[in-house]
């Protein structure tokens, strides 16, 4: 085969196998797919994309050791690839290495991460990226909050730590966020940088919200901190989920089993409604905690008799929170209602996918992050049944 014809075909086969990886949802395909990447490399060992790839794969499957083997090939073949690092990053903090895995999750802020274009941003912002240094009586750190409102959630009590260390703060949070993170900051007395502001003279670095742990040298599970209730919901908006829910004998357990989100792992993230009903057979009364709710689980829905929906009453974050105040459990996919609920202290049960994001870690039951959080696991074969039959189970005994 001439070189121009196996360079063509290695590029096809390499764009085709990357398109499968991007859609594989079972263990059957994980492992089928495994298999080609094997045959893949054996003829392309120079490819740099087929280790990347099958990285993923194998992370999927629960082999992140040899993932890490992948990506360590990666990162030796090109040094400077940010992709690399990041997913090296992934898999330390999983396995709970945090030394090594905030110090690689650096990496990305020379990348563009979905909505995020962290090199634009830090050209924009301008100022130095602060290192941990205890800064000056009459200088500022600017904190900005990066990616999604569950980070934001989860990332906000290193900002208390900071403020707690003395350091002076401007923070910047998800507008979606604003008037509860709003309270929460005043209330700690953080200086509030308001959306489409100018920076001022006295602040001299800034950090995005996600590397604070690594700045602050948090480099085991120990010293996380705040790992009990840190938010408190403005009692205006507390005040009103209490009179619209009356006391009742009944547990009122809220729950989340599907994100509109665009998040390329939502796919394995969600639950159908077909299988979260299987708890609505229980005596209590659930209430859903989603802001978007499809047409089709709201027609099967409004047939359960002990199901509620306050989608249409959600209208800020913060009466979310207070929704989740007034439940006696919440029982959520991964989302940010998972974060928001542990912030505020409440006894929460998080289902999981077998491959989880990186700060659930493996193999426990309980978070270092949220001291009332109780994981549900998936086993290796992506099904929910068993995690749907063990937390009915659990229920029983608490009803």
């Amino acid at each position: 085969m001439e070189l121009n014809e196996r360079e063509a075909l290695k590029i096809k086969i390499g764009k085709e196998l990357k398109l499968k990886t991007e859609e594989m949802a079972t263990r059957q395909e994980m492992l089928e797919l495994l298999k080609e990447f094997d045959d893949y490399i054996l003829e392309y060992p120079e490819e740099l994309s087929g280790y990347g790839n099958r990285s993923v794969v194998l992370e999927a499957l629960g082999l992140y050791q040899l993932a890490l083997n992948d990506l360590n090939v990666v990162t030796h073949m090109s040094p400077n690839l940010h992709r690399g690092w990041l997913n090296k990053a992934l898999i330390m903090l999983r396995l709970g290495r945090l030394g090594e895995g905030w110090q690689y999750y650096e990496w990305r802020r020379g990348m563009a991460i979905d909505n995020n274009d962290f090199p634009q941003k830090t050209a924009e912002i301008g100022l130095p990226y602060w290192s941990g240094e205890k800064t000056a009586e009459n200088q500022k750190l600017f904190v900005y909050a990066e990616q999604g409102m569950g980070d934001n959630i989860q990332f906000f009590r290193f900002i208390l730590e900071a403020k707690k260390k003395g350091e002076h703060l401007s923070v910047l949070n998800k507008v979606e966020l604003d008037t509860l993170l709003r309270y929460n900051l005043e209330k700690n007395g953080i200086e509030i940088f308001e959306n489409g502001a100018k920076l001022t003279n006295d602040i001299k670095y800034f950090a995005f919200s996600m590397s604070l742990p690594y700045c602050m040298k948090i480099d085991s599970l120990e010293k996380i901190p705040y790992t009990s209730r840190y938010l408190d919901i403005p009692p205006q908006f507390e005040e009103k989920w209490k009179k619209k829910l009356r006391a009742t004998k009944k547990k009122k357990i809220g729950i989340f089993w599907t994100s509109d989100s665009e998040h390329k792992k939502s796919r394995f993230r969600n639950v159908s409604f077909e299988k979260i009903r299987k708890l609505f057979s229980l005596d209590a009364k659930f209430h859903c905690l989603q802001k978007n709710v499809s047409e089709e689980d709201r027609q099967a829905g409004e047939k359960v008799k002990n199901l509620y929906f306050w989608d249409t009453e959600l209208e800020d974050f913060s009466d979310t929170a207070a929704l989740i105040s007034q439940m006696d459990l919440v029982i959520t996919v991964d989302t940010s209602v998972a974060h928001l609920a542990g912030a505020l202290g409440k006894p929460t049960w998080i289902m999981l996918s077998y491959h989880p994001d990186f700060r659930w870690l493996l193999d426990r039951e309980d978070s270092p992050w949220y001291d009332s959080v109780r994981l549900f696991r998936q086993d290796e074969d992506y099904q929910w049944d068993n995690v749907i039959e063990k937390i009915k189970n659990e229920l029983r005994e608490i009803i």
